[in-house]
């Protein structure tokens, strides 16, 4: 049996799940858990193996653990999300300012020109 170390795992981990990220956002998010899964799996495997080759023990103990860890990972990730960045951009006004910077009404003519967004745009880079 071939013995991996830890270190060498998480390392590829990392590196496909961030490979991924970049590549589609919405794939990175689905990547590094399901990797994490796998490896857990692999990992708590050998563990088992290792400890008890020919006896059965039950390893059900061990599955339902890995079950609640992951969930509670996920839960950490989601309520990260909603505490810091959420607040972020409410107490600072980020949201405010990102959406007065992405939102500009090409149809509102401005006040001094008469003339719209779009066409100042088109008039700068012509």
């Amino acid at each position: 049996m071939v013995v991996v170390p830890t270190w060498i795992i998480a390392a590829l981990i990392t590196l496909v799940a961030s490979i991924a990220g970049r590549l589609s956002p919405a794939l990175g998010v689905r990547v590094l858990p399901g990797l994490g899964v796998i490896s857990a799996a692999g990992i708590l495997y050998g563990l088992h193996m290792s400890l008890h080759p020919f006896a059965s023990a039950p390893i059900w103990p061990t599955v339902v653990g890995g079950i609640v860890f992951f969930y509670v990972w996920w839960l950490a990730a989601i309520l990260f999300d909603l505490s810091f960045i959420w607040q972020w951009f409410v107490r600072h006004s980020a949201l405010r300012a990102h959406l007065a910077d992405r939102c500009v009404n090409e149809q509102e003519p401005n006040d001094s020109t008469g003339k719209g967004a779009g066409d100042l745009v088109a008039q700068q880079h012509a």
